[in-house]
């Protein structure tokens, strides 16, 4: 059965004491996730997002097929960094979410098969054919079980390859989902189940460089999927890790802001594909941390998350945090 879609706000917890422990950058999820916090703002009911919000045309288009692939080629589990939000909320938005890293999955166990997700309170569901969603993004159904009992959410994945005009990739891959729905037993009540994920093929021992400076351009997106500006530099021969994220931010009316760069700098941790690095945010006395995992087999791409405790002005007057899953390739 197909399930109603619900708004995907910007994921924050209010309050400037909270802070994501570190995360490791691992397949599956991401690693292990820190802690469920409670009290996200909870999503409203609206339309689906975009990776740059306009105004609807009237009468809406009709999808057309993808043409060309919608996901990454892989065979096997894909490495993921993402995030969830999941909890009950009344039609008014009233209730606890649970805003948490990890808890996603994607994978492609065989070649011609289909590709399956995971998200949170769900099993494994197989991704259906792609439509066009805007320019660079694809939309998709992703059915979990089968029958009367099965459960129908909409899955947005950045395209991939050379017809994407924001950022051709060949190992890397971004995607959201919305997955609300009203309980059956009570229609005043809306099941929460929104993130979003980095995805791809980690690169092997291997392909990871020795030596040498690479620097690495790509993009963030908030929970619209709307795109900000990541860049990192790695120094293969010390380690050192330097970088900055510039997110910007959809309010869910057409209002787009950034609340600037925020630099980090950090290590590869010792399998020298991955960081985990925490951070200062200025003076402020808060911290942010970012995760990082190399892809392709020579290192030619990068995924990250990215999540601190920051201001926004033209979403909320406290500090709040955001988490951001980014998608990179050599510069």
């Amino acid at each position: 059965m197909s399930q109603p879609r619900f708004r995907r706000r910007t994921a924050l917890i209010m309050g400037a004491a909270f802070v994501l422990g570190m995360l490791t950058a691992c397949g599956g999820g991401g690693g292990s996730p820190s802690p469920p916090v409670g009290g996200a703002p909870s999503p409203t009911p609206s339309v689906s997002p975009s990776p740059s919000p306009s105004p609807s045309p009237s009468p809406a288009p009709t999808p057309t097929p993808l043409s060309g692939a919608a996901t990454i080629s892989h065979v096997g589990d894909f490495a993921v960094l993402g995030y969830s939000v999941t909890g009950t909320t009344d039609a008014m938005g009233g209730g606890t979410t649970v805003l948490q890293a990890g808890g996603v999955g994607f994978r492609h166990l065989s070649a011609g098969g289909p590709f399956e997700m995971k998200i949170p309170n769900h099993d494994w569901g197989t991704l259906g054919n792609a439509t066009t969603l805007g320019r660079d993004f694809s939309s998709q159904q992703v059915t979990v079980g089968t029958g009367p009992g099965s459960f129908v959410y909409r899955l947005a994945l950045f395209i991939p390859g050379a017809q994407n005009s924001l950022l051709p990739l060949a190992y890397t891959g971004y995607g959201s989902w919305e997955a609300g729905a009203l309980q059956p037993t009570n229609p005043n009540r809306i099941d929460q189940n929104f993130g979003s994920f980095a995805y791809g093929v980690a690169t092997p021992p291997s392909g990871i460089p020795l030596s040498g400076r690479i620097e690495f351009e790509g993009l963030v997106f908030d929970t619209y999927d709307t795109p900000g500006t990541f860049q990192a530099t790695i120094d293969f021969a010390s380690g050192q890790v330097s970088g900055f994220v510039r997110p910007s931010f959809n309010d869910g009316i057409g209002g787009i802001g950034s609340p600037g760069s925020v630099p980090f700098d950090g290590m590869l941790n010792p399998d020298r594909s991955t960081f985990a690095i925490n951070f200062p945010i200025g003076s402020t006395g808060r911290f942010g941390t970012i995760d990082g995992q190399l892809t392709g087999p020579g290192a030619q791409e990068l995924m990250v998350r990215w999540s601190a405790v920051i201001t926004v002005p033209h979403l909320s007057p406290q500090p709040g945090n955001y988490i951001l899953p980014g998608i990179a390739r050599r510069s």
